[in-house]
């Protein structure tokens, strides 16, 4: 018989019993956002001394010595790295008794000698190296790039923004704050399940995914439509096509259709407050503006042109989806947007369209429409993909304009005022070129540096002259494109070492057809210029820099390698990228 059980999370880390992700799930893929909310709410907690709530966990207990997390790998491995930078701090600040006793959370140590005998969380396999080696008390801070001889490049790029983050938000903290922060983490509770039976884990786990979001208002919102209706089929049929639509996010959207007419609301506030939508509008109308918002959610995030063209007809924007060039604009940043991994623009795409719809839709509010949603495609490439900030900095004040462009009478000046916006939340310059010019091609993908350099190529062309080097679908790029480093990986000729080290820098990257790329091999620079001239010239970036290269003596270092990426980055932030 399964009993549910109150347990404190400061209890799960004193057990005897090591914490293992097993195999069966999938990578560890919490990012900024989801840190975010956490760090949020435990500084609310240790503010309020309330415990935070941090949901159901459920554990295989069938090996004593070693339990296996069936559901809650996500929250249990942010929570012991954020166990990891309160260490690093408790030791910044000289507080080492609080330290060692972070320590004795974090890992099994030998009592003979102190040192470390294995983690307390065996975390998922995509950063089980670098997690390792950052939980080791005597881990002086620097992520690494290689342990022994493995390349943990990406297990570093996935783990680092996240400390980074939470190091930042305890950095202020003194010894004080530092203990009642701690205490607000370890009175964190958890309502825990252990179950004895391994089948028994897999069916809990598959049926605990399968739901994905809470669906607690969604359950709620359609007792109450479906109680309120006088045509209990349309209420029926509707629901069906919403929950379709929706998939396994429907609480999310039915929070982004609030946003997108009436600005923020808490997850607490949601059902209320569409309950009391309904009761002003009617259930009826309620039904039909979710099931519409419901189009819209499923069509911006699919990536597939004619579901876009569709929806766009339905809300009666034949002029965008009549002009190629207008339609290849619109869509070509929805599948950037898509492809930083965000949500935050959702709500307020769908505001500004509605806005747009109800404007003159004339030639300037077409341009002004089109280039707002460019300018939201810049401004997370810059501030989300390229920066790494928190993709929830701009969710309020996104939340403000989408209740701004719902009620607007001027679509035009309230774009502006948008556009004004986003230019005071930019990343600084020195920001975006310090991180760009680091990109390499051990942490960039294949998908990654076709976009950016997509976005470099057709930079100030019209559409119809545009190279389509991007594709949201990975397949097309794979069959079509590939990277090229201009200085060989490995050179048949001799090297020196210094330019060895940034040979997977982005100063030496190109993207080009991978028919091409497999005829340059490991030859050195100056004899892939002909080749290049001739097959490469389908690529503007790729003529010009072959011209450029042609008129200096043609060497190429770390020196060249280094100045190239940092004209990129120029070149990404004052034209490509920049917001107008």
């Amino acid at each position: 018989m399964i009993v549910p059980k109150h347990t404190p999370l400061g209890d799960l880390y004193k057990s005897n019993a090591v914490l293992v992700v097993p195999k069966y799930q999938r990578s560890f893929d919490w990012g900024k956002n989801e840190v975010f909310e956490m760090m949020t709410d435990l500084k609310s907690s240790m503010s309020s001394g309330s415990a935070l709530f941090l949901g159901t966990f459920v554990f295989d207990i069938s090996n004593k010595s070693e339990y296996k997390i069936v559901d809650g790998q996500q929250r249990i491995t942010s929570f012991t790295l954020l166990l990891i930078a309160c260490r690093q701090r408790a030791k910044k600040l000289k507080f080492h008794s609080l330290a060692q006793e972070i320590q004795k959370k974090i890992s099994f140590t030998d009592e003979t000698t102190g040192e470390m005998v294995s983690e307390r969380v065996l975390v998922s396999s995509s950063i089980s190296d670098v997690f390792k080696f950052i939980s080791d008390e005597r881990w002086d801070g620097e992520f690494p790039t290689k342990i022994g001889v493995k390349q943990v490049k990406l297990q570093t790029r996935k783990l680092k923004g996240l400390y980074d983050y939470m190091a930042e938000e305890i950095d202020t903290f003194g010894k004080s704050d530092l203990t009642s922060f701690l205490k607000a983490v370890y009175s964190t509770y958890i309502i825990q399940i252990d179950i004895q039976d391994e089948l028994e884990a897999f069916d809990i786990f598959e049926r605990t995914n399968a739901r994905g979001m809470s669906l607690n208002v969604a359950d709620l919102l359609k007792n109450y439509l479906y109680a309120n209706s006088e045509e209990e089929g349309y209420v029926d049929a509707k629901w069906n096509e919403i929950s379709r639509n929706a998939g396994s996010t429907l609480q999310r959207m039915l929070k982004y259709f609030w946003v997108s007419r009436h600005g923020s609301v808490s997850k607490n506030e949601l059902y209320r407050k569409l309950k009391s939508y309904g009761k002003s509008e009617g259930a009826k109308n309620l039904t039909d503006g979710i099931c519409n918002f419901s189009i819209y959610y499923s069509a911006i995030q699919s990536d597939n042109e004619k579901i876009i063209h569709d929806w766009l007809n339905i809300e009666k924007c034949e002029e965008i989806t009549s002009n190629k060039g207008y339609f290849e604009i619109f869509t070509s940043s929805i599948m950037g947007l898509n492809h930083f991994a965000i949500t935050q623009h959702y709500p307020l795409i769908y505001s500004i369209t509605c806005a747009y719809k109800n404007s003159k839709r004339k030639d300037q509010e077409i341009k002004f429409f089109l280039n707002v949603i460019k300018n939201i495609e810049k401004y997370h490439f810059i501030n989300n993909k390229i920066c790494d900030r928190v993709g929830n900095e701009i969710e309020k004040p996104y939340a403000e304009f989408s209740e701004k462009f719902m009620n607007t009478k001027d679509f035009i000046v309230t774009s502006q005022e948008f556009i004004k916006l986003l230019k005071e939340k930019l990343a600084t310059r020195e920001e975006f070129e310090s991180r760009f010019s680091q990109l390499d091609y051990q942490t960039l993908t294949l998908s990654e540096t076709c976009y950016i350099f997509d976005r470099i190529n057709n930079f100030d062309l019209k559409p119809s002259e545009w190279l389509k080097i991007y594709d949201p679908d990975k397949d097309i790029i794979q069959n079509h494109y590939n990277t090229e480093h201009f200085l060989s990986q490995n050179p048949d000729y001799k090297v020196n070492v210094e330019d060895t080290e940034v040979v997977d820098n982005i100063g030496n990257l190109f993207i080009i057809s991978r028919h091409t790329n497999s005829k340059l091999q490991n030859q050195r620079p100056s004899d892939k210029v002909e080749l290049l001239k001739d097959r490469g010239k389908k690529f503007r970036y790729v003529s010009e820099f072959i011209e450029k290269f042609e008129k200096t003596n043609m060497d190429w270092g770390k020196r060249e390698i280094l100045n190239r990426a940092s004209e990129m980055a120029k070149l990404a932030y004052e034209e490509v990228w920049k917001i107008k």
